[in-house]
C-alpha cells in the first residue's frame, strides 16, 4: 500500500471551503426513535447495504412519492 502524501496548506483550505459549501446546502432534522425501533431500522439498513442515514432518506423519499406523487429528487433540483 503506497504511503499517503500529507496535504498541502492549499489543499486543506480548499477542502474546508468545499465542506463549508456542501454543509450549507443541507438541512438538519433531529428525530428521536425508541431504542428498539432504532435497532430494527439499523438492522434493515445494514441488510440493505446502506448507512442508517441513507436508509431513512430513501424511506422518506418513498413516502413522499407515495403520498404526494412527487419525486423528491426533482424537488431538490429546484433549490
Amino acid at each position: 500500500m503506497p504511503d499517503k502524501k500529507p496535504k498541502s496548506e492549499a489543499q486543506k483550505i480548499a477542502q474546508k471551503e468545499y465542506q463549508k459549501k456542501y454543509m450549507s446546502s443541507l438541512e438538519t432534522i433531529h428525530y428521536r426513535f425508541p431504542k428498539a425501533k432504532k435497532a430494527i431500522i439499523s438492522e434493515a439498513a445494514e441488510t440493505a447495504g446502506l448507512s442508517l442515514n441513507a436508509f431513512v432518506d430513501r424511506a422518506v423519499d418513498h413516502e413522499i412519492e407515495s403520498v404526494l406523487g412527487k419525486d423528491p429528487a426533482d424537488q431538490a433540483d429546484q433549490d
